[in-house]
């Protein structure tokens, strides 16, 4: 089998993240324009006072009948914490992926900005390699030939068996769905994951099956994933067997070792690192900082929950659990008073359809996330915003000007009419910076 050459390049590594989240092309360009202004923009401590429980101003600042909503509410406020328009505050809505801007906050203040999530290499007398994961939510390709030079100059020549070691976490479902689908936007979660968990084909018109990318080499289990697919471009989630992802990462590892002529004789399975395998390396992921706006940017699930598994981890130990991860979110919200009424969390990433919140809860956690209002994607280059949409759920969280004492707001739909847009504009004429220097 000829192997495809691994590429090194930013451009590619980025290109890896677009076609998982689906939402805008990723280039190099963009992500240098991260990496600079993460460096331009250090975290500011902004002095935001609390928001009001919504029992508080619900009568007072109660707005009039909103016909662009059926069933949903808004709520804007300032820095002061004064409310300056709300509509149904108190009111549960399912969020969708403005939930990520919780995960995000509880990501920076639990694990740090600075935080890099290690992958662990230990290699046994006999020439046996565990690889460990912690849940790096950005182990890619990419990634692989460094790993494998930084292992070749300590002076590994040859291997017998790779083995994955996913024990770090111990999670009762892969996804955070009851069933996953092939969709890679509900791609499972490992320790070990590499890609997103998620393997990119190209089917030819005669069934050929090889890598749809060049950072990838095309693997032995590229051809049983793509049995049956139509000719064409396929991303495809591999969550539905979980040998799979040991496969997966094992046969990218395997391929870098062989593309370095280290020969591996053995084989691939999962296994957890025995008392005879001696630490040989460690590799870091980039900082969470770098990592954050990506996630934000792009709507990434697989990076928001690697993200939300390890801060249970950080809270409760190992090994990580959707239980442990679900405890330590709502601790982490408790403990800085902004769950302002009921609220249910099944996942990070907002993904799930049971997630819970009201727009008060939304609004206390976008005026703590004020210091980082520098990692918020732009919507029309003016407001840092993140969105949310699913079937019958559209959501905005963010803020109105790119300012430190900008309005936040949020607004939640759960209806059938997407009227997010046109509601956004309409509260955003009307309280935004720009829009009152003009009156």
């Amino acid at each position: 089998m000829t192997m495809m050459p691994f590429c090194k390049t930013t451009a590619h590594r980025f290109l890896t993240i677009f076609l998982v989240s689906l939402f805008s092309f990723v280039t190099s360009t963009i992500y240098l324009q991260h990496k600079s202004k993460m460096n331009r923009e250090e975290v500011v401590e902004v002095a935001v006072a609390p928001v009001k429980h919504a029992a508080e101003y619900t009568s007072s600042h109660a707005a009039p009948e909103e016909p662009l909503i059926k069933n949903g509410g808004y709520m804007i406020a300032d820095l002061s914490g004064k409310i300056r328009a709300a509509y149904q505050p108190e009111t549960t809505f399912t969020p969708a992926s403005i939930f990520k801007l919780a995960t995000a906050l509880q990501g920076l203040e639990t694990l740090g900005p600075d935080y890099r999530f290690p992958t662990y290499f230990h290699i046994t007398p006999d020439l046996d390699l565990y690889i460990v994961g912690t849940g790096n939510p950005l182990l890619i390709s990419e990634d692989i030939d460094p790993i494998i030079t930084a292992l070749q100059q300590r002076g590994i020549k040859q291997l017998r068996n790779i083995y994955i070691d996913n024990s770090r976490y111990n999670l009762s479902q892969q996804t955070v769905n009851s069933t996953i689908s092939k969709q890679p936007y509900d791609t499972a979660l490992s320790a070990t994951g590499v890609n997103f968990n998620t393997m990119q084909l190209w089917v030819g018109s005669d069934s050929e099956i090889v890598s749809g990318e060049p950072q990838t080499p095309t693997l032995e289990l590229m051809e049983k994933i793509g049995q049956g697919l139509e000719p064409g471009a396929h991303r495809v989630n591999l969550g539905l067997e979980p040998i799979d992802l040991v496969n997966y990462a094992g046969q990218l590892f395997k391929a870098g070792f062989e593309q370095r002529e280290i020969q591996v004789t053995g084989q691939i399975a999962p296994a957890e690192t025995p008392p005879s395998a001696v630490l040989f390396y460690i590799h870091y992921s980039p900082k969470l900082a770098d990592i954050i706006p990506l996630m934000l940017l792009y709507s990434n699930n697989y990076m928001a929950n690697q993200i939300y598994l390890n801060c249970g981890i950080k809270t409760y130990g190992y090994p990580a659990t959707w239980a442990k991860a679900a405890k330590a979110m709502e601790f982490f919200l408790s403990s800085k008073n902004l769950i302002q009424g009921d609220i249910k969390i099944m996942d990070g990433a907002g993904l799930s359809t049971e997630n819970r919140l009201n727009c008060a809860t939304m609004i206390a956690i976008l005026q703590e996330f004020r210091p980082y209002i520098h990692m918020l994607p732009l919507k029309k280059e003016t407001f840092p915003l993140k969105s949310g949409t699913m079937t019958g759920v559209y959501s905005y969280a963010g803020f109105l000007g790119k300012d430190k004492d900008a309005e936040a707001i949020v607004l939640i739909l759960n209806q059938e009419l997407n009227n997010r847009d046109e509601l956004f504009d309409k509260l955003a004429q009307e309280f935004s910076p720009s829009s009152q220097r003009d009156q």
